[in-house]
């Protein structure tokens, strides 16, 4: 899953628990409504992370 996100701070915090990068896209200053939750977030490129984690493997 590669993609485009607007999340809220905990929504970005469960995609990187969850095993993903979450990176900021750009400079913003007015908070939009978050994808998942509907609080004020920022939009983030959500990529899978190719770092393996402890006891996968």
């Amino acid at each position: 899953m590669d993609g485009k996100r607007t999340l809220c701070g905990r929504c970005a915090g469960d995609y990187r628990e969850a095993g993903f990068l979450t990176i900021h896209d750009g400079y913003q200053v007015v908070k939009k409504s978050c994808d998942l939750c509907g609080r004020p977030g920022f939009d983030y490129i959500i990529a899978k992370s190719r770092q393996l984690r402890k006891g996968t493997g």
